[in-house]
């Protein structure tokens, strides 16, 4: 027992023990060396943040050292340039940097490191403010008086420098730190320094520059720290071939970009258009768009370069044939270019493949900017080729076409126009292969013409430039590309949008660029023309649909107009001898009686047939509103009139208000405003008990415009209606089932009339009530003020016969009980009477003598033979005045307003509905006889 203890407590030592020394060994492990790094400010290089922080090309490099070795580093501040050397010394630093060959730092005492890891250069700068100095004017910066340091003076090569900017000795004024030649520049004691470009600012600018050299690690002799360092840069780069170059374009981009000369300066000046010569043919490069614009790589270039100099830019378009005399190898005769009639005007070609010395020869200058072409070997799918034997399909006036000619010793050459036509070649079997530049070869390749062509990149390589015909204007390009290199916009241009495939016109092109997305529409297509067919089918079974409900409305109509026509005809005949027979002198007071309630019954069976009528008009959208210029007032005073009679005999109380009317007359349909207003009337009669009040209150505002709001409030102290009813009311056939309303006899489609009639006026209605206490009707209409287009009916009236009294009439009917009604009518007033049974007869009595002595015609519409309405236009149109004058009333059965209006189109002065009322007709002869 006691011995099995003991072994845990071993075994557990053992394990503390193996715990203590993996901690101490990783404790070692990561035991780290801090250099202190001795430093002063400088632009870009070393930059004190604003936390105190040092942040800088130097610190980020000195990061990633870190990352890669076992060393730390801080940083203590100099106080100046050369102060470094102090703190080295006094072994307050370990390490400083940068340090070049003019820093003086190569003794017994100090280290220089050998790897550079930033290539710079010593710079003339000046002040920006100073216009008149510009790069590389020679004459002006002997002129200057220029500040250097005496470190700098003494470094080996530095007096050459000086020489070759053109600084004259004697203007030197030498300084003891790099501080002290800027704040003398800054302060004005010289007008420029020469200083390494490190310590240059965004205020200054480059007046020249010269002595390119590396900056490097220093250090104490006796210590490695320098040769660590040394170490772990060469490490850094051979990792990362671009890391260095990419770190200098982070943090000096802004002072590698060459500034303009004077003389360039001067020519910018005078330059207002610069002419760029491209081909249409060249892919990617250049090529003519739909638009005829040119689009490409190269034109993207030249606007891009016209842009930044801020000159107008113009793309010629010109052939491989212009240039083939330039691109021949005799001589590379480029002078062609300048010389060419077509070319004259053309100041830069974008795509010379020519050298430099070459050129220059020949009165052409490269800008140094190289464009760099790859090609591919073009062939047939599965064919193989021999390149020194087989047809090969070549550019004509290419420069690198004699070349590859040169190199793969082939006679057998097809000379083309272009690189789309070198393929056309190998794809026809014109020829056996091609080489082409990969941007042209890549841009034609989609096309689903070429789908039988193959490519195999060559280990060719070709540079083009852009070339001018002026020296500095080769300069100022180069520049500008280099410029446009360091801020991305080269990068931008060959990638991105320039080099997206070609749309493919037609159906097979869009079919082989993209089969799945033009599958896809396919199928959409489809899926829309099905939608279309359905569609189609539906709007066809619509249509027929609506041909035979508008059949079956056409029907309802006319069996409506039958029904009315038939039905009044014998109400006619009821109502007419009723009236005859209560004239006559000897009737009784039993049968007065008796012919009254046939008289009122008559009444109520017309009115039943004029609601069911109108609320079929209503629904069936058959109603035409005729708007008319319409005085409320008058129409309030003539339903008074009309209803004074009926509220006297109920004992009931009738009070119009038009006191609040300021513009009476309004654009309206009289006819339906008074129909609204009679049966709201109407249902006020007959719902209030004796002794109570019926108000109507009219009243008017003037909107903006020409607009009216016209508001009738109609109100009673009747019965009123229950909560549950009003939410109904306007319902047809909806009756009040109520004790405290009384037993009256209607349709219930009353107020379902005036509602349709209100909106479809483009008016409102409301409505207020309490059973047992009344109720309040709210009708409003907005509508145009009236005076201007009654002035227009005022001038249009026609000056009508007079009908003189105890005139003569001809009555036209084809119902002898209708006739006997009308004519006994007219015989109690006096009237010489004639009668007609057709629209026929009437004419031809017309036509007779006795024609001429008729003041009045009452013309029946429906009628055998001839309808009343073709006769009244017969009639209008016999010779004399008095068949144009005489006054034509029609007498019909038909309450639609179809028929109304086909009546006023005859030549009819006035219509009278039947059951013909003698007041009614009456009153009708009396307007005819105030109009004349």
């Amino acid at each position: 027992m006691r011995c099995g203890v003991w072994k845990k407590l071993v075994l557990i030592g053992l394990v503390v023990l193996l715990i203590g020394d993996t901690c101490v060994f990783a404790t070692a492990a990561k035991k780290r060396k801090t250099l202190r790094v001795a430093y002063y400010p400088m632009s870009g290089f070393f930059e004190e943040g604003e936390n105190g922080k040092v942040e800088g090309y130097g610190p980020t490099l000195l990061a990633e050292v870190s990352e890669n070795t076992d060393l730390d580093f801080t940083y203590v501040r100099a106080d100046s340039y050369e102060d470094r050397k102090r703190l080295i010394t006094e072994k307050k630093a370990d390490v400083t940097f940068p340090v070049t060959s003019s820093d003086s730092y190569s003794n017994s005492d100090f280290y220089v490191g050998f790897v550079s890891f930033m290539e710079t250069y010593h710079a003339l700068i000046t002040k920006k403010t100073r216009s008149d100095l510009l790069y590389e004017d020679v004459k002006a910066v002997k002129k200057l008086t220029i500040g250097i340091t005496r470190a700098l003076y003494d470094a080996p090569g530095a007096r050459k420098y000086l020489e070759d900017v053109g600084v004259e000795f004697a203007n030197l004024h030498i300084y003891d730190t790099q501080q002290a030649c800027l704040r003398g520049l800054d302060e004005e004691e010289t007008d420029a320094v020469f200083i390494d470009v490190k310590a240059v600012t965004d205020q200054y600018k480059l007046l020249a520059r010269c002595g390119y050299t590396g900056n490097y690690f220093a250090g104490p002799r006796d210590e490695d720290y320098v040769r660590w360092l040394d170490d772990a840069v060469g490490e850094i780069q051979t990792e990362d071939p671009g890391y260095l170059v990419e770190l200098y374009s982070q943090y000096f981009a802004r002072f590698d970009q060459i500034p303009i000369t004077k003389d360039e300066a001067a020519l910018l000046k005078k330059t207002r258009k610069l002419t760029f010569g491209v081909s249409s043919t060249q892919g990617y490069y250049s090529r003519k768009a739909d638009s005829g614009a040119m689009e490409g790589i190269y034109p993207a270039v030249a606007k891009e370069i016209c842009q930044r100099l801020g000159i107008a830019c113009e793309l010629k378009t010109v052939s491989s044939l212009q240039f083939e005399d330039w691109m021949k190898p005799a001589g590379h005769n480029a002078a062609a270019v300048w010389v060419n009639s077509d070319l004259q005007k053309t100041d830069i070609w974008m795509d010379c493949v020519m050298e430099t010395k070459e050129a220059a020869k020949q009165n052409v200058y490269l800008a140094k900017y190289p464009f760099y072409h790859d090609y591919y070997l073009i062939t047939r799918k599965g064919e193989e080729v021999d390149t020194h034997g087989d047809r090969c399909a070549l550019i004509r006036g290419y420069a690198a076409s004699e070349d590859l000619k040169r190199i793969l010793k082939n006679n057998n050459v097809s000379w083309c126009m272009d690189f789309e036509e070198c393929m056309k070649h190998v794809r026809q079997n014109e020829a056996d292969f091609s080489v082409v530049d990969t941007l042209a070869a890549e841009y034609y390749l989609p096309y689903y013409k070429n789908a039988n062509l193959g490519t195999v990149l060559v280990n060719y390589q070709t540079q083009s430039h852009i070339a001018a015909k002026n020296e500095l204007l080769a300069s100022i390009i180069h520049k500008t590309l280099i410029e446009m290199e360091e801020d991305g916009s080269i990068q931008d241009i060959f990638g991105g949008e320039m080099l997206k495939a070609p749309k493919q016109n037609g159906f097979i092109g869009n079919f082989y660029n993209d089969p799945e997305q033009s599958i896809n529409y396919l199928l959409i297509s489809m899926g829309f023309l099905c939608i279309i067919a359905v569609l189609l089918v539906v709007v066809y079974r619509v249509r027929k649909k609506n041909e035979f409900l508008e059949k079956v409305s056409v029907a309802k109509t006319d069996f409506m107009s039958r029904m009315s026509h038939d039905i009044r005809t014998p109400m006619n005949a009821v109502l007419g001898m009723t009236h005859l027979a209560k004239a006559e002198p000897d009737v009784s007071p039993k049968v007065d009686e008796y012919l009254g309630k046939i008289e009122g019954a008559g009444e109520y069976l017309l009115g039943l047939i004029n609601d069911i009528l109108d609320m079929t008009k209503l629904s069936s959208g058959a109603v035409v509103f005729k708007d008319e210029c319409v005085d409320i007032c008058e129409v309030v005073e003539s339903l008074h009139e009309m209803f004074d009679a009926q509220f006297r005999e109920k004992g009931v109380h009738f009070e119009c208000d038009v006191s609040g009317v300021e513009d009476s007359v309004v654009i309206i349909d009289r006819m339906r405003m008074k129909q609204v207003f009679s049966n709201l009337i109407s249902n006020a009669i007959k719902f209030s008990p004796e002794g109570t009040t019926v108000r109507w209150s009219c009243s008017t505002q003037r909107l903006n415009g020409n607009q009216i709001r016209v508001v009738n409030v109609i109100s009673d102290e009747g019965c009123g209606m229950s909560e549950a009813f009003m939410k109904k009311m306007f319902d047809p056939f909806e009756q009040e089932e109520n004790a405290m309303v009384p037993s009256e006899n209607g349709t219930g489609l009353g107020l379902s009339i005036v509602k349709n009639l209100v909106e479809q006026m483009r008016g409102t209605i409301d409505v207020k009530s309490k059973l047992g206490e009344g109720t309040t009707f709210t009708v409003t209409f907005v509508r145009e003020r009236g005076e201007v287009i009654k002035k227009a009916q005022e001038k249009g009236q026609v000056v009508e016969k007079q009908i003189e009294e105890h005139g003569k009439v001809l009555v036209v009917e084809d119902q002898s009980l209708n006739q006997e009604i009308v004519k006994g009518m007219l015989e109690k007033r006096g009237f010489e009477v004639f009668l007609a049974s057709n629209g026929w007869e009437a004419l031809e009595f017309m036509k007779s003598e006795q024609g001429d002595a008729i003041s009045l015609i009452l013309m029946d519409i429906r009628m055998p033979i001839m309808d009343g309405i073709e006769a009244s236009r017969q009639i209008r149109m016999l010779p004399g005045d008095y068949a144009k004058n005489v006054p034509i009333i029609a007498l019909t059965a038909d309450s639609f307003d179809e028929e109304k209006e086909s009546t006023e189109y005859a030549g009819i002065n006035g219509h009278l509905s039947k059951p013909i009322r003698p007041k009614e007709l009456f009153d009708m002869i009396e307007k005819m006889t105030r109009r004349s």
